[in-house]
């Protein structure tokens, strides 16, 4: 049936095969039409079940990326098993085709009095926006669903929101905005009784004490963060608490207290399933091994990251650990190999959106 409407020029066919989208002029009569001939509440329910499917695909490519995925706002069902066979195929892949449509799911709900709806799958695209690199993109998405949340007296949701945008800033390195965010974020999940996102929110804000110099405020609070994560089962933030009070260690010249935290959070994250985070985890731990002089160890476990960077598309991981690996040949001597190696890192980077 799909051909014969594209024959027609009623839908038009995408490259990936068996996909199509509706031609622009029967799209603007579709939309005149339902503003026609359906009422609000028809709108409403045929929106809200686009985006539960749209939320039970969205879930299937965070699991795929994180087996044990503690942050989707709410639980996910099934999806059927072609589809998600071809997502698990590569899944940022199909999420980075569809994402425009997503968007619109989002923005039609908000209109639509559907508050819940569009910050949970504003929020459960988050990560999958800064993976891909158009968080400053996705911003505005999450915007749209904020000011939903806010009109419906949503606290959780104008919490979950908040600290997806603080993230955002947060992975561009945009401290002080991300400080502010995050903070907010912590005093909603803080009043409305939610221990476990109010304990990732004293990690992010550690880190960001951490990035600013003040190791040991940062230290204090990956400390009261992390039995709190363990509770909760929340492995993949933990992982990240072990990692950075690792990195106090080794700033403070406690290279072999470092590597024992850097094991952990290596640990914990090969558990949850979280195979993108790795290779900053094993970064602390060849950082260890170099500040060890365990040369040959601090090789291993730079090159097993920076191949697991560049197998999961993580660009900035891969350049910086090329720039580790070259770190490693300066010091046994190895000039030249260390500037190949320098260089590359170089060229990885220009690759960074």
């Amino acid at each position: 049936a799909l051909e014969h409407l594209a024959d027609a020029r009623l839908v038009d066919p995408l490259p990936e095969p068996g996909r199509f989208r509706l031609h622009d002029l029967v799209h603007a009569y579709a939309v005149e039409q339902a503003a026609i001939r359906l009422s609000t509440e028809e709108r409403r329910r045929a929106v809200a079940r686009v985006a539960e499917l749209a939320y039970a695909i969205i879930g299937r490519v965070r699991t795929t990326l994180v087996e044990q995925d503690p942050y989707l706002p709410v639980p996910v069902r099934a999806v059927e098993p072609e589809l998600a066979a071809e997502i698990g195929e590569n899944p940022l892949a199909w999420h980075d085709r569809d994402r425009h449509l997503v968007d619109a799911i989002v923005r039609q709900g908000a209109r639509l009095g559907l508050a819940a709806q569009a910050c949970d799958l504003a929020v459960a695209c988050g990560l999958l926006a800064v993976q891909l690199g158009y968080d400053d993109e996705w911003r505005g998405t999450l915007a749209v669903a904020l000011r939903a949340a806010r009109s419906a007296g949503d606290r959780v949701g104008v919490g979950l929101l908040t600290a997806e945008l603080g993230y955002m800033h947060l992975s561009r390195f945009r401290l002080e905005p991300a400080r502010r965010l995050l903070g907010r974020a912590m005093s909603h999940f803080d009043a409305v009784g939610d221990r476990h996102r109010h304990a990732a929110m004293r990690w992010a804000l550690g880190y960001i004490d951490l990035r600013i110099g003040r190791p040991d405020r940062a230290l204090r609070r990956f400390l009261a963060a992390l039995p709190v994560l363990l509770a909760h089962g929340d492995l993949a933030t933990a992982g990240m608490a072990l990692r950075d009070i690792g990195y106090v260690h080794l700033a403070q010249g406690r290279p072999a207290t470092a590597l024992r935290y850097g094991r952990r959070a290596a640990d914990a994250k090969r558990t949850a399933g979280d195979r993108r985070a790795l290779p900053p985890v094993l970064a602390l731990q060849g950082e260890a091994e170099l500040a060890l002089g365990r040369l040959d160890d601090a090789e291993r476990t730079f090159t097993l990251a920076r191949d697991l960077a560049a197998e999961v598309s993580d660009i900035r991981g891969e350049a910086y650990l090329s720039c580790a690996l070259g770190r490693v040949e300066a010091r046994r001597g190895r000039v030249a190999r260390a500037e190949v190696l320098l260089r590359h890192a170089i060229e990885v980077a220009r690759r960074i959106r």
